[in-house]
């Protein structure tokens, strides 16, 4: 349906294991498969998204009433992204983004477990 980004292996920067990771691994999931930590019932979550330095999160049109995939980062900022999806089980993203950027939603950091996000949950059609 659209072009994909090549599935390769992301490699880790020595800098985001000794610093990145050790930074933000106290906001991560814990070893436990479910539950938040001040609330086990709960799913634990994390919100992130991708702007561009304007603030925007970017849909531009293509010029023919559709909308384009819009790039906001290189391959450097997708190291996070990329561990952030390896610590996690699921990742939500909106309709929008689901039609016009077509993500894989899964990770690919060489040394984590590569994960799938194919499901859908639509709340309403479109």
């Amino acid at each position: 349906m659209f072009p994909q980004l090549p599935s390769e292996s992301l490699t880790v920067p020595p800098s985001f294991t000794t610093t990145i990771i050790p930074s933000i691994r106290p906001y991560l999931p814990s070893s436990t498969p479910f539950g938040s930590v001040k609330d086990p019932t709960l799913p634990y979550t994390t919100l992130t998204y991708a702007s561009a330095v304007d603030g925007s999160t970017s849909l531009f049109p293509s010029g023919d009433g559709t909308w384009q995939r819009t790039v906001l980062s290189g391959s450097l900022a997708s190291v996070p992204t990329h561990y952030l999806r390896g610590c996690h089980s699921a990742v939500l993203i909106g309709v929008s983004t689901a039609q016009v950027d077509d993500p894989s939603l899964n990770c690919r950091l060489e040394g984590m477990q590569a994960t799938e996000g194919h499901g859908l949950w639509p709340n309403r059609g479109r």
